[in-house]
């Protein structure tokens, strides 16, 4: 799942050592694994405990939500088929997460408006789809808005258009293109059309998912940023706050705080209560595991090392949004320069890929309706 906070009064960690809540809890997608029915419905309960506390969540489905053929369960080591959801069934498992509270609602999709507060209005944007998905036995990995949806997003600008009323948006594709690499099938299909109507809102800040990296995009075209909060399955296991302060966003990533969780538990596990470098060490070594096998025979032992290695350094920096730190040391690097030299092409590109982006993924401050 890809979390946002939202804190338009103040500025609080999410965990559990700091009691403070925040005001709204936003997951742009992918709630689930695989869709499975059982699994909703208790992300739902866990929902219903948060919004207990004050704090009011909102959310839409990412492609892994809505039927979904791979929807499993498993039972010892049995592993079966589960009952997958239809879109109903996630507007009625999610009543009361942004479906109930929207001030408007789109008729061709999930999508809807809340106005949370007199100030601020969020569009939730559903670009999922899921309609084919038992026909081609897979869920469909891109997404987009429909005609329709794109005529209902057109249309709220009769409602939304106060300069006293901000409006954010939130989709689980990415409204810009985060990477050459993955681009299809991550960024929205019709780009230029969603950019579009989002931008005659005023919509200056989109939030999204899908590509599991944390990461910032900014379109010098229509002046508008999409943020990727990357995803709480794998490293860095973070989570995104915004305030809204002195007619700003400020956007800002925090850790999961694993580790005061198992020391108010009581739990042993050395990997818990160390959890940061458990995880960094873990996704570190995937990304060697992962290089050493796809590398050619054209390398000797101590040359795939240097290659594995250089790999690994960018890739723990480019999902954790740290990319743009540390390049010239990195780019001096024996392993670097057997990069450049490389005919690996997807594995080279890949690595100019993440060598490139030159944005701080874990801070934003834009302004607000300037």
């Amino acid at each position: 799942a890809h979390m946002t906070l939202l804190s338009f009064q103040r500025y609080h960690l999410w965990n559990r050592r700091c009691r403070d809540k925040v005001d709204i809890l936003i997951v742009s997608g992918d709630l689930t694994t695989n869709g499975e029915k059982e699994s909703h419905e208790e992300l739902a309960d866990y929902f219903k405990r948060i919004e207990s506390n004050g704090t009011r969540v909102y959310v839409i489905p990412g492609n892994h939500d809505i039927l979904n053929p791979y929807a499993l369960g498993f039972e010892n080591d049995r592993r079966y088929y589960a009952d997958n959801i239809t879109p109903l069934d996630f507007e009625t498992i999610y009543k009361d997460y942004g479906y109930d509270e929207a001030i408007t609602r789109d008729a061709d999709s999930l999508s809807y408006l809340v106005e949370p507060s007199e100030e601020l209005r969020i569009l939730m944007l559903d670009t999922n789809k899921y309609d084919n998905n038992l026909i081609l036995k897979q869920p469909m990995m891109s997404g987009d808005l429909s005609d329709e949806t794109l005529k209902w997003v057109s249309d709220l600008q009769l409602e939304v258009g106060s300069e006293s009323i901000d409006i954010i948006s939130v989709t689980h594709h990415n409204l810009i293109e985060h990477s050459e690499m993955f681009s299809q099938g991550y960024t929205i299909d019709n780009l230029k059309s969603t950019s579009e109507a989002l931008v005659n809102l005023g919509i200056q800040l989109n939030l999204s998912g899908h590509i599991h990296i944390q990461d910032i995009a900014y379109s010098d075209k229509y002046d508008f940023y999409d943020v990727v909060t990357g995803s709480l399955l794998v490293y860095p296991q973070k989570y995104g706050m915004i305030e809204r302060k002195s007619g700003q966003y400020i956007y800002s990533t925090q850790w999961v705080d694993v580790e005061g969780y198992a020391i108010e538990m009581g739990v042993k596990d050395q990997n818990l209560l160390d959890f940061k470098a458990f995880s960094e060490e873990k996704f570190s070594r995937k990304s060697v595991e992962l290089i050493k096998d796809r590398l050619s025979e054209n390398y000797t032992i101590d040359e795939i090392k240097l290659l594995a290695e250089t790999m690994s350094q960018l890739n723990v920096k480019y999902f954790a949004g740290y990319d743009a730190i540390d390049k010239d040391e990195i780019m001096s690097s024996e392993g670097f320069q057997l990069w450049q030299a490389s005919e690996e092409g997807f594995l080279r590109s890949y690595i100019m890929t993440m060598i490139s982006d030159q944005l701080d993924d874990n801070y934003l401050m834009i302004p607000v309706n300037k």
